[in-house]
């Protein structure tokens, strides 16, 4: 999880519990500073300002630790903070290294060779020669009809 731990939502710690229960491990890495900072809004890699609230004020994202903390330690996880030197990335890449690792299923995937097109063929072909031939009608068959 990578967040400033500005709670917006329910319990997260609780949230952690509950997958570190379903065997999910849940790590958080801290971004920005517990003094706060306003948000940068860019696209296409140009800052155009900072995001505003409704009535227009700047908001400002403070780092919280403290929760990001007991999120991770809810989750069974580890807690690093970011920095614009560290994002945190190379610690967390550590510790999933030592996680034990077990397969959670397997699926299995059956390749199947379509051969429609012969039958396909075959049935243009005589298709073809139906278009080709048409419907001729024997003068003897209608002779032989109508004998008596």
């Amino acid at each position: 999880m990578i967040s400033d731990g500005e709670n917006h939502e329910d319990d997260a710690p609780l949230a952690a519990e509950q997958a570190a229960a379903a065997g999910i491990v849940v790590h958080a890495i801290g971004i920005g500073t517990p003094q706060g900072a306003p948000i940068p809004v860019k696209k296409g890699g140009q800052n155009l300002g900072f995001r505003k609230d409704r009535n227009g004020s700047t908001v400002v994202t403070r780092l919280n630790e403290p929760l990001l903390r007991r999120i991770a330690s809810a989750g069974n996880g580890t807690y690093v903070r970011s920095s614009n030197s560290n994002m945190g990335i190379v610690e967390l890449v550590e510790q999933l290294k030592q996680m034990e690792q077990a397969e959670v299923g397997s699926m299995r995937y059956t390749a199947y060779d379509d051969q429609y097109q012969w039958p396909l063929g075959a049935a243009l072909a005589c298709f073809a020669l139906y278009l080709l031939v048409g419907e001729r009608r024997n003068p003897r068959a209608v002779w032989r009809a109508s004998l008596p």
